[in-house]
């Protein structure tokens, strides 16, 4: 009994969790067009009018705006600058070719996804080590096709070779 019980509430809760994730129905009212009048769903636009933006959210300017001399961190150096900063440039110039050049990957494109969008880097965040690995997060804006820019962050992983040299080998 016991048993059947808390199968029952398991899918209970199961069906909570899948309802509030379902879209919402858009709420309409009823249509006043006379019936002689066909419907359109779609604004109708002269050739020489461009459609109306709905986008309210503030633009966002693609680039890489980091301050560099506002960092302030014993683990930063400006050897890992100097491999951070074109990277991020490729990310931004979506150049695939300089992306991969700037990252020590066993396995190249790796992070050719990241190129599909478009990034404002704006700040390197609270630089932090774990396991002998200097971890790098750059605080951004990021753009998807058809939303909003929203705050994005990316952490980029520096390891050094045997020679002392600062090396990127994986983003998150």
């Amino acid at each position: 009994m016991r048993k059947k019980i808390q199968v029952m509430l398991a899918a209970a809760c199961a069906a909570v969790a899948v309802s509030a994730c379902a879209d919402k129905p858009v709420e309409t009212e009823p249509s006043t067009v006379s019936s002689a009048v066909p419907k359109t769903d779609k604004t109708e636009t002269r050739p020489d009018e461009a459609p109306a933006e709905k986008n309210d959210s503030p633009a966002m300017t693609p680039g890489v705006h980091v301050d560099w001399d506002q960092i302030d961190s014993p683990l930063w150096n400006e050897k890992m600058r100097k491999k951070l900063e074109p990277v991020l440039h490729a990310i931004v110039d979506k150049d695939a070719e300089a992306l991969n050049r700037g990252l020590d990957l066993d396995v190249p494109g790796m992070f050719d996804y990241m190129l599909q969008n478009e990034y404002d880097f704006e700040k390197v965040g609270s630089i932090h080590e774990e396991y002998g690995r200097v971890l790098v997060p750059v605080e951004s804006m990021l753009g998807l096709t058809g939303e909003a820019p929203k705050p994005y962050n990316c952490t980029f992983y520096f390891e050094q070779d045997k020679a002392g040299e600062w090396r990127i080998v994986s983003i998150d």
